[in-house]
């Protein structure tokens, strides 16, 4: 199975001990990654 990597630029942002995270779900499940944008 190929792997896709993809730079991008994200911020990791705390407040009160919690974390944001961005939640996605796909047909492989459910995903967590930080806040972001794409990088050209």
């Amino acid at each position: 199975m190929p792997c896709h990597i993809r730079v991008r630029p994200t911020a990791l942002i705390i407040k009160n001990n919690c974390i944001l995270l961005v939640e996605y779900k796909d047909d492989e499940g459910t995903h967590y990654n930080l806040p972001g944008g794409g990088a050209e």
